[in-house]
Formats: C-alpha cells, structure tokens, sequence
C-alpha cells in the first residue's frame, strides 16, 4: 500500500510539472501597437494571434481571453466579459472604438487556471485623414508627403498638418502628353482640370507632330467612376487619394459611363477637347 501511494504521489508530481511547464505566448498584437481606424468606421478588427506550449496533454483545454480598456478618466475597466475557446482557434476582436487596452490569456484546464500569457498593450485610434485645415498629429500618425506642418519652437503643444493652401497636381495623360501639373487650391474645380488638361494635350501632340482627332473629350475618372465637372478637388479628396483619380477619353456627346482606363494612344490616337 505504501508503494502504491508513493507511486501515485510521483505520478501526481510529474502530471503537475507537466501542467507548470504550459506556455501561453501572445504574438499578436505586439505591445504598444497602434491600429488605426479606418475613414468611416466606428471601430477596428483586431485579430488575436498566440502560440501554447505543453497544451495538448490533459483535460478539458480552453484559453481564455481578458480584456481591458482605460477610460477617458484614466481608469482601466474590463471590456465585455471573458471569452473562452478551443486552443489553436483564431480570433479577432471586432469593432473596438477608439482607446487604450490591455490584453492577456489564461490556459484553463479542466476548469483550473494553470498559466496566464503575458498582458500587451495596444490603442486604436484615428489615421491622419489631410484637411486644408489645421489639424493635430499625434505622436503614432503618420502623414503624407506634401503637408504643411507647424511646429512650436518652444517644444510645447502637439505638431500641426494641413493640406497646402496651394500645392501642384500631377495627373497622367498618356505616354504622348506626360504628366500634367499645375497648381490648384481646395476651390479648382475639375472643369478647370480638364481645362488645363485639353491645352497641355494639345501641345505635346503639336509638338510632337501627331493628328489631333476632333470630337474626343476627356472625363475625370476615381475608382472608375466620373467625377461630375463641377465637383472641387476638395470634394474628390484630390491630395489624398490622387492614386484612385484618373483621365478618362470617350467620344463628346456619349453618356459619362467608362470602363477601366488604359493607355494605348498609339494604337486609340485619342485626344482630348476642352468640353
């Protein structure tokens, strides 16, 4: 009888060595990371990555996740209720507003916690979205090329960005005409655009000793949709989003409807009439 329960004893010791040696390690997201928050959305995906060591043994296995966010008081209170799983499950948190986290996992067997996995910190916040006014920047946003930034010479206050009261466009035509530029204030309508864009063609064409077709206009195409003539480049987002934003050719008079845009001018020999 002694035997057998000295026996069970070191078997008892070697089955709790081997639940203390159960890891659990949070991968993602790494601490201090910043995820940034969509233009429209009211909250980011976060997807949770880990890895568990000498998890697989024993018992009823489950992770547990905790999650915690800092009020605007400085006071950190739980986010939701614990949630459990099955390990090797992937997970993203969805739809977290703006705010400072924490979060840690908890190995659970049978009931029992037998290992916790670090805590990690992380926030979600607003990308810099340029305005043509002032605007903040926090120390983790990023800005784009271009901006006009102030900064306090006594180090005090945050930076400041905006979108130049005047800054150069530059918007493809072709392998014939180039690249136009010019310089356009947040009021340039795209009429005007497409003004200057009919002049520049017209010259590099001449120059360049090719027949200009009548009866070619141009449209002004972002995610192949046409930009009506009279919207802003404040209203089409121009500085930011002057990849999506194209030139478009049709015959003048054909309902404003365009395909993808693609340049083959040597073979369309297209060129664009102020219209």
């Amino acid at each position: 009888m002694k035997a057998f329960k000295w026996c069970l004893a070191v078997f008892a010791g070697c089955v709790l060595k081997c639940v203390n040696a159960q890891t659990l390690t949070l991968t993602h997201p790494t601490n201090q990371q910043t995820f940034f928050l969509s233009r429209w959305a009211n909250g980011a995906d976060v997807p949770l990555r880990y890895t568990t060591k000498g998890f697989d043994l024993y018992g009823d296995r489950r992770i547990c996740w905790s999650i915690f966010r800092t009020s605007i008081l400085g006071v950190e209170e739980a986010y939701g209720i614990p949630s459990c799983f099955d390990n090797h499950q992937e997970l993203t948190v969805r739809a977290l507003p703006k705010g400072q986290y924490r979060v840690f996992g908890s190995l659970v067997v049978s009931g029992a916690v037998v290992a916790n996995s670090p805590s990690c910190g992380f926030q979600v916040m607003d990308k810099f979205w340029p305005s043509y006014d002032w605007q903040h920047i926090h120390t983790s946003q990023d800005i784009p090329a271009g901006m006009e930034v102030s900064m306090p010479l006594d180090g005090s206050g945050l930076k400041q960005a905006r979108i130049p009261p005047l800054w150069r466009l530059q918007l493809y035509l072709g392998p014939v005409a180039g690249f136009l530029r010019m310089d356009v204030r947040r009021s340039t309508t795209v009429l005007q655009v497409k003004q200057a864009a009919a002049e520049h063609i017209m010259k590099r064409y001449t120059v360049k000793g090719v027949e200009v077709p009548a009866g070619t206009c141009v449209g002004i195409v972002k995610d192949e949709v046409v930009v009506p003539h009279t919207s802003t480049v404040e209203e089409v987002d121009w500085f930011t989003e002057a990849r999506a934003i194209h030139a478009g050719f049709q015959p003048c008079g054909r309902p404003p409807q365009f395909a993808a845009v693609t340049w083959d001018l040597s073979a369309l020999r297209l060129v664009m009439m102020s219209h």
